[in-house]
């Protein structure tokens, strides 16, 4: 059947997997296991330690990465309170008005109506004279 099948697969992959660990292990000079229960109490054991170093690192990475957050939020509050204090000094000093610059905004609108005067202005100079002539 299927699922015979399959554990037959996975009962093999197991053993191919004991079997090249086994090759590794005998290189290191560490003893072989031959009990397959055994190989996979240790296969467990390497599991759950591989996941603790895992975490151990995760841990680690996510510390590094906060620190790093802070150290932008620092730097940031700090240009902005330089910039705070470089406002609030130039206010004091005279340097710059406090609220909005009246002459601008009246310098700006002149401009506007000068421009759109003159292209109505020129459009009825234009008109006014070609209509002369045809009179």
């Amino acid at each position: 059947s299927p699922s015979d099948r399959g554990s037959r697969r996975k009962k093999n992959t197991l053993e191919l997997e004991q079997n090249l660990l086994n090759i590794l292990d005998e290189a290191k000079g560490k003893p072989k296991t031959d009990n397959f229960d055994k190989f996979m109490e240790q296969k467990l054991e390497r599991c759950r330690e591989q996941s603790a170093e895992l975490d151990q690192k995760k841990k680690i990475l996510d510390k590094q990465k906060k620190e790093q957050q802070w150290e932008e939020d620092d730097m940031w509050k700090g240009q902005r309170d330089d910039h705070r204090r470089r406002l609030e000094f130039e206010r004091g000093a005279g340097l710059i008005q406090s609220g909005p610059r009246s002459m601008w905004e009246a310098k700006e609108v002149a401009r506007w109506c000068d421009q759109r005067l003159r292209d109505m202005l020129l459009s009825t100079y234009v008109d006014g004279e070609e209509l002369g002539r045809d009179l």
